[in-house]
């Protein structure tokens, strides 16, 4: 299980949906995990897992992701609601970033994005913990190959095939794949990936889904770096959106270098995320994150990260930045 609160001090120019206030405290990322497995007689390895969230509005519990798998010397299998193959199997420099995550943290709290089309890293579009079937290779020379299939990403647990035709707005037919290379020579470690997703829209007037990303990180001794790169084209853009404004060159680049020695960690990170937009200014954002941890005891840290950010979204009129400090502690257990 895991508990951990924040609080959030904030200083931004719109204001518009934050009553003006200055300050947040948050329960977040509160739940605990049900897990089960077990061996067959002939090798066959099996479990299951039901992730509960308890972080929910007003209290309410709800089931995030429930999923079988089964595994052996040919791999892999992974059955339910899950992160695919390009939700895992990916890397980039948010990956490193320590304290409250930054830039791939929760900044959402508290910071208003204006609905800025690239809010973060990650693949555009991605599978997310709708139900599917995904296959990972074993891992050969530091290769690992994933493979996902989503039949409809709107659909989740026992959605009936009616259910989900008459919501029309997920993608259908979603083929996820995932390449990662992991080695290490001597004191130094490396991490390579690549992923991409492709799925047909259920809604006519809705683009399909094209993206993809790539990510490297290296380790030597105390000292992390990695960065990544993405481009969701003009995946999920809707009909009614073309008609205002149409959305192109979906992108995404960041940057991170972390030092840790034993309970502490410290990073610094950049993110930047752009959206081409016709007949307006473009979707900007740039984000620049520091964080530090310490574990204070087994399954107890304290942290604390300060963020600047700054969107320019389609005109000044939509404008944001600000500085945000959020101070916070949690448990595992």
């Amino acid at each position: 299980g895991t508990a951990r609160v924040e609080v959030f001090f904030v200083d931004q120019d719109d204001e518009g949906t934050t009553s003006g206030r200055s300050h947040h405290l948050e329960v977040d990322d509160a739940g605990f995990n049900l897990k089960g497995s077990g061996e067959a007689d002939n090798g066959l390895k099996y479990g299951a897992k039901i992730e509960v969230d308890a972080d929910a509005g007003g209290g309410a519990l709800s089931i995030d992701e429930k999923m079988l798998w089964f595994s052996g010397g040919w791999g892999r299998l992974e059955l339910g609601n899950d992160d695919g193959a390009e939700g895992v199997m990916g890397n980039h420099g948010g990956d490193l970033n320590s304290g409250a995550g930054g830039y791939d943290g929760g900044p959402s709290s508290a910071f208003d994005f204006n609905a800025v089309e690239v809010q973060g890293p990650g693949i555009g579009n991605n599978s997310g913990d709708a139900t599917k079937i995904t296959y990972f290779t074993p891992r050969v020379n530091g290769i690992q190959v994933g493979v996902s299939y989503t039949p409809d990403t709107s659909a989740d647990g026992t959605d009936s095939i009616a259910t989900i035709d008459a919501d029309a707005a997920g993608v259908q037919d979603q083929i996820s794949l995932g390449i990662n290379f992991v080695q290490s020579f001597d004191d130094v470690g490396i991490r390579l990936s690549y992923v991409l997703s492709h799925g047909d829209a259920e809604d006519n007037d809705t683009r399909d889904t094209n993206s993809y990303a790539v990510g490297a990180q290296v380790d030597f001794g105390n000292i992390s770096v990695a960065a990544g790169y993405g481009d969701a084209g003009d995946s999920g853009e809707t009909a009614a959106a073309r008609l205002l404004r149409v959305i192109d060159d979906q992108q995404w680049a960041d940057f991170t270098v972390r030092y840790k020695d034993g309970p502490m960690t410290v990073s610094a990170g950049y993110f930047s995320g752009s959206a081409s937009v016709a007949g307006a200014a473009d979707d900007d954002v740039d984000f620049f994150s520091v964080g530090a941890g310490y574990a204070v005891a087994p399954g107890l840290s304290i942290y604390a990260g300060f963020d600047v950010i700054d969107i320019n979204r389609d005109g000044t009129a939509n404008d944001n930045d600000a500085t945000l400090l959020t101070i916070g502690t949690s448990m595992s257990f």
